[in-house]
């Protein structure tokens, strides 16, 4: 019987410290896994996503805002001296310095056997196309969900509601049918000749003979169910036949940290 009563303690215990994990669950990871994934057709197109994860965005932007490449510590390596493991460090950007940087911390990290994570989750995806016409402009689209009405009763009601949201469209021949659509990105930029500028939530540009890039960047370490970092990046940048970017977006989550 006391046996009995000491294992029900435990499975309570266990219950108690499994629910704030299961609530971090979506933002904290609890396993390792790495992936990188460059989507093209052609060589030509393989060229200019490496070209797109060469240029230089801190300098683009920083022209224009404060902003650097990366945020959290001073040094991005602090994470490999002894005691400072947790050095919790977020991206801005998407570049081939960040790219690596995660990548080669995921890789340290795995091999750890002191201030070793309990998990970590490295993700980069590239998908690039090659577009004879490229046309970018404002739209709205439809959005579906519930909301909750009080009408003095319990429990409250739900109902769908449907609302419309400004997004960012890029189509090629057919404007009906468009590629992707974004929500506005923290950080736009046009290229007039040589010169960027930073773009209001309105505009209507058109590009030939182009290269439509859309990056996305996430990792995430975890060291218990309650402590761990994460972020994420989506960028998008169009490049001209030479291979200057004459349109970025970028826009980063900022490093969610428990």
């Amino acid at each position: 019987m006391q046996r009995k009563t000491i294992m029900l303690i435990a499975v309570c215990i266990t219950i108690i410290v499994a629910v704030p994990l299961l609530a971090i669950g979506s933002s904290f990871v609890l396993n390792w896994s790495s992936s990188v994934v460059r989507n093209f057709d052609t060589p030509g197109e393989e060229q200019a996503l490496v070209a797109a994860e060469t240029v230089d965005y801190v300098s683009i932007v920083a022209s224009l805002y404060s902003f650097e490449r990366f945020n959290g510590p001073s040094d991005p390596e602090a994470y490999r001296q002894r005691g400072t493991h947790l050095s919790y460090t977020g991206a801005n950007v998407i570049d081939s310095e960040v790219i690596d940087y995660y990548q080669n911390r995921y890789n340290y990290q795995q091999k750890q056997i002191i201030s070793r994570p309990r998990g970590a989750t490295f993700a980069y995806n590239a998908n690039i196309t090659y577009l004879e016409q490229l046309h970018i402009f404002n739209s709205t689209k439809l959005e579906h969900g519930t909301r909750i009405v009080d009408y003095n009763t319990q429990p409250f009601q739900r109902e769908n509601i449907t609302w419309n949201i400004a997004v960012i469209a890029f189509s090629g021949s057919d404007d009906s049918t468009p590629l992707t659509t974004v929500r506005p990105f923290e950080y736009m930029f046009y290229r007039n000749q040589s010169k960027y500028y930073a773009l209001s939530s309105t505009f209507d540009l058109s590009f030939s003979n182009c290269y439509l890039v859309e990056m996305e960047l996430a990792y995430g370490e975890n060291y218990s169910p309650l402590t761990g970092f994460s972020f994420h990046v989506r960028q998008i940048v169009v490049l001209d036949q030479n291979l200057v970017p004459v349109w970025i977006g970028i826009q980063s989550s900022g490093l969610a940290v428990a």
